[in-house]
């Protein structure tokens, strides 16, 4: 290594071993919150000890809510479920910050930049995790339809339709035809009668 490069490394483990994290209460309190605030972005739900109870609640009213089945469902309602729990945990970070700043209005916050700025943050990840919500919802709810064609109207699926296949697209053009009695035929109208001047 040359002088000039462990010089520079020399200088980085000096001023490294200055840092020790926060000091100040404001500080301490915003790095407690840095990994729940990033866990709303997680692949895995985040959840405290004293959280379990809650977690486990929502999960289960929202299975009986939804009762997926199979494999299939049962990722889309993992995702459906994470991005639940996030959306609630963002709502407590943001009323966390609240009681913090001694406010109830998110405009009376926008003078300090820095509870702005976390603020912020929390929006944009409440925004993604709505977006999975509603992503996770539909492609559940577009499920859960297949499988109830399948079940209560066998017959309008054709047999070699991919499991996947959307079947209201094939219920929608295999309804039967509308009878020919049952079409109105139009009324003939007799003509309309002239006046004696015209007729003469």
């Amino acid at each position: 290594m040359s002088t000039a490069a462990q010089s520079r490394a020399d200088a980085a483990r000096a001023n490294g071993a200055m840092s020790h994290g926060p000091v100040t209460p404001e500080g301490k309190a915003r790095s407690s919150r840095n990994a729940l605030s990033h866990g709303l972005c997680a692949k895995h739900a985040l959840v405290r000890p004293e959280e379990r109870e809650e977690y486990l609640h929502l999960i289960e009213g929202l299975r009986d809510d939804i009762r997926p089945e199979g494999s299939l469902e049962a990722m889309f309602f993992d995702q459906l479920v994470l991005a639940a729990w996030n959306l609630r945990r963002a709502a407590a970070l943001e009323a966390q910050l609240f009681v913090e700043a001694g406010h109830q209005d998110l405009l009376l916050l926008a003078g300090n930049p820095i509870l702005q700025k976390q603020i912020d943050r929390i929006q944009r990840h409440k925004a993604a995790n709505r977006r999975d919500f509603n992503n996770a919802y539909r492609e559940l709810k577009l499920l859960q339809k297949n499988r109830m064609i399948r079940r209560q109207s066998p017959e309008a699926v054709p047999v070699d339709a991919p499991p996947l296949a959307d079947f209201t697209a094939y219920t929608k053009r295999t309804q039967p035809p509308i009878p020919e009695a049952a079409i109105p035929t139009p009324q003939s109208h007799p003509a309309p009668a002239t006046s004696s001047s015209e007729t003469q």
